[in-house]
């Protein structure tokens, strides 16, 4: 789904800026993270269409391994590992998704976001528990009544707004609904691909009186995904030793992710020193996954001499294969969450505090398995069904959690310099667990008056998490090692620096930041799917250093470009290995965001974005973690924008007509999400004669594909 009027939205990495760019108003609050005000409307292109998550995708020190998933990796750290929050209440990633375009729309709706705050770590107590990031979005309250429409070959959204003649309620609402078939036809696996994704989120505040309102939030989510595959051409390796992967497939697959969410809150605010806000709210998931595709394979070796074309006939037969696999996974679960929070103003201090119980029912059902046949039999020598992969288990879950935190902002000066000093204290008891953690977290932020626009941030912390049903469900199917919970120690320095360039607005941010991480459960990536070794523990830590430059290259326009480095490792206990890297560990990343628009017609206007990033480990599938010694193909991904804004001199202020036109993967870049490990028997002609070889055959990702959109804004 393309929404043409959603906020392209801007992260202020200082802590004191204030500055307006067009309709946006950016606002930095010390130790907070990093705050966005939506204006009338931004953009940015986004395959899978979740607005807000791309931007966050491309800020220095996140990740992300696919253009079709929402999901993202900060400093190092796994998908779960980072908060998301709406309106203050805790967001939860489905669970059985196993690859991008299964996954569907994020529950996050751009096109409802009032103000967004990312922090990629050292954030404060008030936030946990977790130990990557925090992406806390809060639902507009509208001013006056609104309605935006927005279509494209991929669906389409309606969100509107309206406030009542007094002012005392307003409402927000919106209806997304999006199919990825177009999208994904350009994968190399060739089938029948149906997926649909829907929902409707509406938001509604009332004031009950000058000191009390009161809000409310209700999402139905439904992504559905079906596909009945038929083929798959694959050719890789070198130029000297160039192989292809014919495979026919028979079966099909149908998965649902359903979801829905209640929240109700009353807040008291006296407008002067104190308010205090507390929240119900009712989570449930639903989500079914079924499966049975046998495959049949021949790998090929292929003919590619100097002079031969791309498309070379096969030369060499190595080997054949067939593989059945069949899942059946089911899980129901219902969270539910009562929360209190309150903030004191007095002199120079401003005082948070806050209290909450989470209460977890889950069930869930795991059937899956998979044979893989490469020398003509399907069964063991007891005429078993020789099995490459086998999980059959119910795991449920009920049980609650209680977190609480208290945090101290003061500011006062020092040696000529300003400083904003936020001492916290978090504690978090898992009855899973039972064990009470209590988080120290510290923030400076120093504003030298010596230095002319320079702000430097100094933050240190504790950070838990506490085993989820994730853990413990995606797990190699062998018993917990221990329930203790996940934890980390963050370290980060950053200096920002304000400054005017060709007499325009411009930022420079550095951050470097070491993560010392202990007790963590290892884990594998497929896709998107982590497989967590929960008989496992590890040591490791995670460290690097984040630089952006951000600012009106195009006047009137903002554009960035960030720069990331990363090395990650853990040391899983009692293996004897030693130190081996983490599935994130990606060295260097980098992405670009560069608006302009075509002059003489200042209606006609354009963005591209860049992203690039180095290999990240791999291995064998079944195998230990040690054996991840591979390392991937770098990913590297073009998007490019045009967009003309029709009869602006015709439509009253605040309105708009567009018309636009996306291209994804600019460059037909076939980039790598995962891979599929084959074994095949030589054949009587095979180079590798004698021998079981496995290959690693790449799933790689769309290709280039053209997207027509309009929207309209009233």
């Amino acid at each position: 789904m393309i929404v043409a009027m959603l906020p392209y939205v801007v992260w202020a990495q200082s802590d004191s800026l204030h500055k307006d760019i067009d309709t946006v108003t950016v606002q930095g609050r010390g130790g907070r993270g990093q705050i966005i005000r939506r204006g009338d409307y931004q953009h940015t292109i986004a395959a899978d269409g979740n607005y807000i998550e791309q931007v966050v995708k491309m800020q220095p020190g996140v990740s992300s391994v696919s253009e079709l998933s929402s999901q993202y990796n900060v400093r190092g750290g796994s998908f779960d590992e980072n908060l998301v929050y709406i309106n203050g209440i805790e967001i939860y990633r489905p669970l059985f998704v196993r690859s991008g375009e299964q996954e569907g729309l994020s529950i996050v709706n751009s096109g409802l976001a009032g103000k967004v705050e990312f922090s990629s770590g050292g954030f404060g107590a008030e936030y946990g528990d977790k130990m990557s990031s925090v992406l806390d979005v809060a639902y507009r309250r509208p001013d006056k009544n609104t309605l935006s429409i927005a279509a494209g070959l991929m669906g389409g959204a309606v969100d509107g707004g309206v406030v009542s003649k007094n002012g005392k309620f307003s409402l927000v609402s919106g209806v997304r609904y999006r199919t990825s078939k177009y999208i994904l036809n350009s994968l190399e696996k060739k089938g029948e691909y149906n997926p649909a994704y829907a929902d409707f989120q509406l938001f509604s505040t009332f004031k009950i009186s000058d000191r009390i309102n009161l809000w409310t939030l209700g999402m139905v989510s439904s992504n559905k995904f079906s596909f009945i595959p038929e083929s798959q051409t694959t050719s890789f390796g070198t130029m000297q030793d160039a192989l292809q992967m014919n495979i026919y497939y028979a079966g099909y697959e149908r998965d649902t992710y359903l979801s829905a969410m209640e929240a109700a809150a009353v807040e008291y605010s006296d407008r002067q020193s104190i308010k205090m806000t507390a929240t119900a709210a009712v989570y449930a998931l639903k989500e079914n996954v079924g499966y049975d595709i046998a495959a049949a394979y021949l790998l090929s070796s292929l003919d590619r001499r100097m002079g031969q074309p791309d498309d070379s006939t096969a030369a060499v037969d190595i080997g054949v294969g067939e593989s059945l696999s069949h899942a059946r996974n089911m899980m129901r679960a219902h969270i539910a969450t009562f929360k209190y929070s309150g903030v004191f103003f007095a002199a120079s201090n401003k005082i948070g505090w806050g209290a909450q119980a989470v209460l977890y029912d889950v069930d869930a059902h795991v059937n899956e398995w998979q044979t893989m046949d490469s020398a003509g039999y399907f069964v063991n020598s007891d005429k078993s069904l020789a099995m490459w992969r086998y999980n059959d288990r119910t795991t449920a879950l009920a049980r609650p959690d209680f977190s609480s935190y208290l945090y101290d902002k003061y500011d006062f000066n020092f040696l000529n310099a300003d400083i904003s000093a936020n001492v916290g204290v978090r504690a978090c008891y898992s009855d899973f667990s039972q064990i009470l953690s209590v988080s120290p977290r510290l923030t400076f932020l120093i504003v030298p008056k010596s230095l002319n626009n320079y702000n430097f941030r100094l933050s240190a912390g504790r950070y838990v998490q506490p085993l989820t049903f994730r853990e413990i469900m995606n797990s190699d199917g062998t018993q917990l090692l221990t329930r203790d919970p996940q934890k980390s120690f963050h370290i980060v320095g950053g200096v920002y620096h304000d400054f005017k360039m060709w007499n325009r607005p411009f930022k420079i941010t550095a951050e470097a930041y070491y993560k010392k991480l202990t007790d963590i459960v290892p884990y594998t990536v497929d896709n998107v799917k982590i497989t967590y070794y929960s008989s496992q523990r590890a040591d490791g830590y995670a460290a690097g250093a984040d630089f952006k430059i951000y600012g009106e290259f195009v006047e009137g326009m903002d554009s960035w470009l960030s720069l990331s480095f990363l090395k990650t490792e853990e040391d899983i206990k009692n293996d004897g290995y030693g130190n081996i890297p983490r599935p994130d560990d990606r060295r260097l990343s980098s992405s670009l965001f560069f608006r302009d628009y075509f002059p003489r017609f200042d209606f006609l206007g354009m963005n591209l974005t860049l992203v690039y990033a180095t290999p990240l480990p791999f291995g064998p599938e079944n195998m230990p973690r040690y054996t991840a010694v591979y390392r991937s193909k770098q990913y590297l991904r073009a998007d490019f924008g045009l967009e003309a804004a029709l009869w602006r001199e015709k439509l009253k202020p605040g309105k708009s007509i567009k018309i636009g036109v996306d291209i994804f993967n600019l460059f037909d870049i076939k980039n790598t999400v995962s891979y599929s490990w084959i074994t095949v028997v030589p054949s009587q002609h095979s180079i590798a004669d004698g021998e079981n070889v496995q290959y690693a055959v790449p799933d790689r990702l769309t290709s280039r594909r053209i997207n027509v959109k309009i929207s309209i804004k009233l």
